[in-house]
């Protein structure tokens, strides 16, 4: 059986990592929570270049991300390559 991918949860919408856990509890999730976004009822706050160096490379990292359509925009307007995986060195 292939190993299930993680999931990345970034996002101010409440309860979307423990409804996942609900569905699938063998879902492996990544949480990751930054003061650079908040939100509530619909309203995001989000400032990218307030985001810690962990987030940033959670973001990187991610190979399923969960997150507000107009958080993704904000960061990629940011730093375009703000969710690409660096690319290996083979040599």
């Amino acid at each position: 059986m292939a190993k299930q991918q993680t999931v990345t949860i970034f996002t101010s919408i409440q309860g979307i990592a423990q409804s996942l856990y609900d569905a699938d509890p063998s879902l492996p999730l990544h949480v990751v929570e930054d003061d650079a976004l908040s939100g509530y009822g619909g309203t995001i706050v989000f400032e990218p270049r307030l985001l810690r160096p962990e987030t940033i490379l959670a973001l990187k990292e991610a190979t399923i991300l969960i997150s507000e359509p107009a958080v993704v925009a904000q960061l990629l307007e940011h730093d375009a390559s703000s969710l690409s995986k660096p690319e290996l060195n083979t040599n």
